[in-house]
């Protein structure tokens, strides 16, 4: 209905007020907004080279770990400590241990990473050990509460796999360990976008009529829609 016209004059004032509370209510005001949520990553890798791998490890040095240099992942330091001899776990006894540790202070981070062995004639690398759903790794205390400071194993490789000339992993006396960090970045909420929507609330055109009919108003309503008129009706007689 696009518009509505009241040809009797005399009931004029009565039928404007049924008018004006048939027409349309003004839509309410509306707003819509969107955020996306979408954790990101920094990756990175590190080799680790130790010269003259058989002079470390034996007995007289149960426990001794090297260390690579430290490196940055994400906005965090790291580094590599490699024990030949084992960590004096139980159930290192013959075996490399090698773990990743988190070396900035007073930090908490969530990362994945992958212990890997290079070959040495091939120049290509395997994974020997890795945990492709990321852990915590926390220097918030040093009981462990918030997590460990370090991640690995202690049975990363036999020792015995590493040596004699035939081992591809430690040709010309050098053992290259290479770890590849991936550390997930604390996810910030972003604003996509922000859009004006108008709500305009349900008709209430049926009891309006009603209402018209019970205050026994006379009018004479056309109504014109597109290029036709109509006379509808003498509401009361």
């Amino acid at each position: 209905m696009q518009d509505v016209q009241f040809v009797n004059a005399s009931r004029l004032c009565g039928c404007a007020l049924a008018v004006a509370a048939m027409a349309p209510d003004k839509p309410w005001p509306a707003t819509r907004t969107a955020s996306r949520c979408a954790p990101q990553t920094a990756q990175g890798t590190h080799a680790f080279e130790i010269s003259q791998y058989s002079l470390l490890g034996g007995k007289a040095q149960p426990a001794a770990a090297v260390s690579s240099a430290a490196f940055n992942v994400g906005g965090y330091s790291w580094c590599i400590r490699c024990y030949p001899d084992g960590d004096a776990g139980e159930d290192s006894s013959g075996h490399l241990s090698v773990f990743l540790k988190l070396l900035t202070e007073k930090a908490e981070v969530r990362a994945a990473f992958d212990l890997r062995l290079v070959n040495q004639a091939t120049r290509s690398s395997r994974s020997v050990f890795r945990k492709a759903a990321p852990v915590v790794f926390s220097t918030m205390d040093a009981a462990g509460e918030h997590g460990y400071d370090n991640w690995g194993t202690s049975r990363f490789i036999k020792r015995s796999k590493l040596e004699g000339s035939s081992s591809a992993y430690t040709r010309g006396d050098r053992l290259v360990i290479e770890c590849d960090v991936t550390v997930i970045m604390v996810p910030h909420a972003l604003v996509d976008a922000t859009h004006d929507v108008e709500i305009t609330p349900p008709t209430n055109l049926l009891d309006n009529f009603g209402r018209l009919l019970e205050m026994e108003e006379e009018a004479d309503v056309t109504c014109n829609v597109g290029w036709s008129s109509s006379l509808l009706t003498r509401l009361c007689s």
